[in-house]
């Protein structure tokens, strides 16, 4: 029992370096996709079903589930606008603005 053990988990750890590096790819373009939506204020919808295609073949590969890939989706959307999808649609609603960081701005454009 213990050797059919041992070689189910050799075929599964080279998965687990794809999948490993699947989550990071997904995290890495999710990341660009929301700051860039951040910057000009509108989605770009080549990014977004690029995004989109991208994490349904992890999921079709089984390299990871939906509910996974929720969870990576609103942490980062959190992480780049601090905060929630609700909040921001929120705040939009009522017609208040987001607060601009103008830090990004202190440093030269040649070294940005």
């Amino acid at each position: 029992m213990v050797w059919v053990a041992t070689l189910l988990w050799n075929q599964w750890q080279p998965w687990s370096g794809i999948r490993r590096k699947f989550l990071q790819s997904v995290e890495s373009q999710l990341t660009l996709f929301y700051a860039n939506q951040k910057e000009y204020g509108k989605q770009d919808e080549s990014s977004k079903r690029h995004v989109e295609g991208f994490m349904y073949a992890g999921v079709v590969l089984e390299l990871t589930t939906n509910a996974e890939l929720t969870d990576i989706m609103g942490r980062i959307y959190y992480d780049v606008f601090g905060m929630t999808p609700t909040e921001r649609k929120l705040m939009k609603e009522k017609g208040e603005q987001e607060q601009i960081n103008w830090s990004y701005y202190d440093t030269p454009p040649t070294q940005r």
